[in-house]
């Protein structure tokens, strides 16, 4: 998981690999998320913004500018317990 490494002026960075084939197959708007289990301030209470699907990971792009968590991004095999 990498936390404010997936964004850039408004958009989402996309690592190498991603490129090859299809590199972005979904996004969703006005997602709101929260996190459990970590004691990091940029985690907590609810975010709101953009959640990518990717052919390799989930990155979600923070809506406000001065959120502290602009980005976060993890690889599908670290999801669990998912609802």
């Amino acid at each position: 998981m990498s936390l404010n490494t997936a964004h850039a002026n408004g958009g989402v960075l996309i690592h190498a690999g991603e490129w090859l084939g299809f590199s972005i197959l979904l996004y969703s708007d006005n997602v709101s998320m929260e996190f459990h289990g970590q004691d990091n301030p940029e985690f907590k209470g609810s975010k709101t913004g953009r959640l990518y699907l990717t052919t390799h990971r989930m990155i979600f792009n923070a809506k406000d500018s001065r959120e502290k968590m602009q980005s976060f991004s993890f690889p599908f095999i670290t999801l669990k317990d998912v609802r």
